[in-house]
């Protein structure tokens, strides 16, 4: 099964006081070759400043934050660009919806390749029943 996750979920994989619960069965699945992970372009993206917050923050060192970059590029993912997907249609998703670009960049590519979307966030969540092509873990 393929699956699409955005930040919310997987920042639990490189902060450990975010609630991993969820986040780390999923991994596992990855891991393990049971689930495929098909992630947009600015999953990475939307990482790199998560990690840089942290680091900010001072929730993580700067040395977690490089140590984690490359724990998660040893995670086997596609990387999907948006322009595979097509801007128009992140941008008809998320006027359609009421989403940020960012939030229906990671739609336009769990519709595109048939995954599953995985996700925390409150706004993405509200569409789970409301529109049939998306699939939610």
């Amino acid at each position: 099964m393929k699956v699409t996750l955005d930040v919310s979920l997987t920042a639990a994989w490189v902060l450990k006081d975010e609630d991993q619960t969820k986040s780390l069965k999923i991994l596992e699945k990855i891991l393990n070759g049971t689930l495929t992970l098909v992630q947009p372009e600015l999953w990475w993206v939307e990482t790199l400043n998560l990690l840089k917050t942290a680091t900010l923050r001072k929730r993580i060192t700067p040395k977690t934050a490089i140590e984690a970059v490359r724990f998660l590029k040893e995670i086997p993912m596609r990387v999907i660009s948006v322009s595979l997907v097509g801007q128009e249609t992140v941008l008809q998703l998320s006027l359609d919806w009421g989403l940020t670009a960012y939030d229906a960049t990671y739609v336009a590519v769990a519709m595109e390749e048939g995954s599953t979307l995985g996700t925390l966030d409150k706004d993405l969540l509200a569409l789970k029943g409301k529109e049939k092509r998306i699939l939610f873990l």
